[in-house]
């Protein structure tokens, strides 16, 4: 689950279907591990 997306020092915390993650933004997310390891190995362009 994404809880927030960091972009220009500026916190979106209400993510709707919407937003896009973009080039230089950090992703904040909770998930159990399996879920997390699986993210983590994603690459994304």
């Amino acid at each position: 689950m994404i809880l927030a997306i960091i972009r220009d020092k500026k916190v979106i915390s209400h993510i709707g279907s919407e937003d896009e993650i973009q080039e230089g933004d950090t992703v904040v997310v909770i998930g159990n591990r399996e879920s997390l390891d699986k993210l983590e190995e994603l690459e994304f362009s």
